[in-house]
């Protein structure tokens, strides 16, 4: 099966220099994106359910909500206040962080003296959120709104003590694990610029994994079939699988894949350039594996399944933003991106034979 990929729309956006975003469903019915910007300004814009290309200002500003901090590096959208029906956390360059509820500022958190550039969200078993966030300082701390639950200096860590440079945080990913009892934890995914992954719980390392190049992104999905094993023996081919699974992009384009607690040296793919960006669309069909997009220091996304590049959508400059949503209601996530150019583009998926 060849997917093919149609852009929806494009905008233009003046403020846009290596911003973040992201997508909001609020109260109402339309759905909004959330854009971050350098001079500290969080932008809401409503996003049309249908759109031309050729419409190149079809997204209207409805709100905009001043941080007071620094240049924005990261935000997400979550209910973490229990306030409002989502929350816009803002994490910004001078360490600060900043919680906005019902269009207003709830908190601002001096969380680091380090640029924040990594940002999560961890639910317990009891449905309380915290708060991750990973700092070029190589810390790593999870907090409420009001309270903060631990701390952890990676630099402390035995095999870093002798090291000339501390080690920078590149990615946080939060994830469910099944243990050796059978029961899902939520478990905290931390890589740096050491090679290293660890596996946070409580505010404890409790596992520490290496890989071939430093991890840039990750993300949770099917990914492997415990029956694709064939002639071919590999360690990857004859492995039984679990349902959880993390495939996890490097600074020298190999994507490799962690499950059972163990991350696998054999590539899943390879596209050759840094990775920042990994994101998933779900298939209808459960026994079929997730299709991951792929973006990072290259022009294009990258859409591959199985470790096959099955379509290559390219684009006017590197993406710096990548999120999923279903922006039109038809039940299919779109594709929304935030190119090094200054502009937007909501782009769809859509299935296609290939021949044999």
């Amino acid at each position: 099966m060849k997917r093919s990929v149609h852009a929806l729309y494009r905008h233009s956006e003046d403020y846009m220099d290596e911003s973040p975003m992201s997508t909001i469903l609020p109260k109402k019915k339309s759905k909004s994106l959330v854009l971050g910007h350098e001079d500290g300004i969080v932008r809401v814009y409503s996003l049309p359910q249908c759109g031309d290309i050729s419409h190149v200002e079809c997204l209207e500003c409805i709100q905009t909500l001043e941080s007071k901090g620094g240049p924005i590096q990261t935000l997400m959208i979550h209910d973490v206040t229990k306030l409002a029906h989502n929350d816009i956390i803002v994490a910004d360059s001078r360490g600060m962080v900043t919680i906005f509820s019902n269009e207003q500022i709830l908190t601002r958190k001096a969380v680091s003296e380090h640029c924040i550039q990594c940002i999560g969200i961890q639910k317990d078993a009891l449905g309380y959120n915290a708060i991750i966030i990973g700092d070029r300082q190589g810390h790593v701390a999870a907090f409420s709104p009001f309270t903060e639950f631990w701390r952890v200096r990676l630099s402390d860590l035995g095999q870093y003590k002798n090291l000339a440079l501390r080690p920078q945080v590149t990615c946080v990913h939060i994830t469910e694990l099944t243990d050796k009892y059978g029961q899902r934890r939520s478990c905290v995914l931390v890589s740096d610029t050491c090679k290293a992954v660890h596996m946070i719980q409580g505010g404890s390392i409790v596992l520490t994994l290496y890989t071939p190049a430093v991890v840039t992104a990750m993300v949770s999905g099917h990914f492997v079939e415990s029956n694709e094993a064939d002639e071919n023996d590999t360690v990857m081919a004859n492995q039984t699988w679990t349902e959880e699974q993390v495939l996890m992009g490097t600074d020298n384009g190999a994507i490799y894949i962690m499950a059972n607690f163990q991350i696998y040296q054999e590539e899943y793919a390879n596209i050759h350039h840094t990775i920042t960006h990994l994101s998933t669309l779900a298939s209808a069909d459960s026994q079929i594996t997730d299709t991951l997009l792929c973006a990072g220091h290259f022009d294009a996304l990258c859409i591959l399944r199985d470790g096959q590049e099955i379509s290559h959508h390219k684009t006017s400059a590197w993406i710096i933003s990548l999120v999923t949503a279903d922006i039109n209601n038809d039940g299919v996530d779109e594709i929304l991106i935030g190119c090094h150019d200054n502009t937007l583009h909501a782009l769809k998926v859509t299935f296609g034979c290939s021949k044999k």
